[in-house]
């Protein structure tokens, strides 16, 4: 057998095994920093037991978790390994959860602050100050499957006052969602009282020649690096698009359109994910959507614009997603039904209804969900308790 492998064979995953050969490749007070996925934390079988054996050999000095910093936002981990009981504190191992920040505006490169917390463990000087570090006895992660995940370890129990104020909280909140749902008019009948019963289906560029809508697109050239266009502007993307709608709808005097890509009230906001066709209806104006996001502006008189929409992202139209570059696709093709201007509006707006009720419904199931997860919290730490005579 390998001599590297002290601590199992490894099978499957080589993280496994650069681990054991770090910690082979160690002088006898050396260190060894190796990065690794988040996943190798909590992996269970074979896995499982390298990192059992590792822990029981006193192998492992600290476990530190890092928020997502790759492209593919992949949370990792740093395993501080060292000669078995050569740990600065061989009985037990610290913990720091780098990706446990409150802060959404903190950047997850500046690592400096966990540099400190683990130099000043190692020197033995105080750190209980820091919420997202824990020293756990290696008794305590003996236990076959135990995942050494810091978020597992660093994670403060709740006061019982807290988590009774929570259950009422949350019960609030059901009740706030429920009597919101009760209010709503009677639900929409999803179909229209008069309908066509056939349509002349036009393409969006026979729709563009004929000027009903326009297209367009930002192009690159006119943003940068930082997410703003050349002027300074803020760029919406996909991701951003209704934080940025709902953070300027709540201002109070109108912003006028800033270039000539600019929004107006009432354009329509095309974009692609995950291979389907996204669109939203604006009544912002000088929103500045970056590249990926297409706009058509229609002509009132004989296109609505939520209809328009809903007709893009039918199935029917997905055809003319197949074989293209989903990310920028071309819209020329793009086949949407003729109907009169009043069936158009009428359609829209119980599309509009049914997009309500569905959010509608989605927050008091989410309200539900939340209080049923406080409850049993305050049940598991004996907060509360049924009572057997009712």
């Amino acid at each position: 057998m390998d001599e590297r492998w002290a601590f199992g064979q490894p099978q499957g995953r080589a993280e496994w095994a650069w681990l054991q050969d770090a910690i082979f490749q160690l002088q006898r007070d050396g260190r060894a920093a190796v990065v690794t996925s988040r996943s190798l934390l909590v992996e269970q079988g074979t896995g499982s037991a390298i990192r059992q054996e590792l822990v029981r050999q006193g192998a492992v000095e600290a476990v530190i978790g890092l928020r997502g910093i790759h492209a593919g936002n992949i949370e990792l981990a740093i395993w501080i390994l060292c000669r078995p009981g050569r740990a600065a504190d061989p009985s037990s191992v610290l913990f720091v959860d780098g990706a446990d920040s409150s802060d959404e505006a903190s950047k997850p490169t500046d690592l400096s602050w966990i540099s400190e917390a683990y130099h000043s463990w190692r020197t033995g000087t105080d750190t209980s100050a820091i919420e997202a570090l824990a020293v756990v006895p290696i008794l305590d992660l003996l236990a076959p499957g135990t995942a050494l995940d810091p978020a597992r370890w660093t994670t403060p129990a709740p006061d019982p006052e807290s988590l009774e104020l929570n259950v009422i909280n949350k019960l609030d909140n059901v009740n706030t969602a429920r009597d919101a749902f009760m209010a709503m008019p009677d639900p929409p009948s999803m179909a229209p009282t008069y309908l066509t019963t056939e349509a002349l289906k036009v393409t969006v560029e026979q729709l563009r020649i004929a000027e009903h809508l326009q297209v367009w697109r930002r192009p690159s050239t006119d943003t940068t690096t930082a997410g703003r266009t050349t002027d300074g502007n803020e760029l919406v993307t996909p991701d951003n698009l209704d934080i940025v709608i709902e953070r300027s709808t709540k201002r109070r005097s109108p912003v006028a359109p800033q270039d000539s890509w600019s929004t107006r009230p009432g354009d329509l906001l095309v974009y692609a994910r995950r291979e389907r066709l996204h669109t939203k209806v604006v009544w912002v104006a000088g929103l500045s959507p970056s590249p990926a996001i297409q706009v058509i502006r229609v002509l009132p008189k004989y296109l609505d614009a939520r209809y328009v929409g809903a007709c893009l992202e039918s199935r029917w139209n997905r055809k003319f997603l197949k074989g293209r570059p989903t990310l920028r696709p071309k819209l020329d093709e793009f086949e949407i039904p003729l109907l009169p201007i009043a069936e158009q509006v009428e359609i829209g707006q119980r599309l509009t209804e049914g997009d309500q009720l569905q959010i509608m419904t989605a927050q008091v199931a989410s309200a539900l969900a939340e209080l049923n997860s406080s409850l049993t919290d305050a049940l598991t730490s004996g907060v509360l308790s049924l009572d057997a005579s009712k």
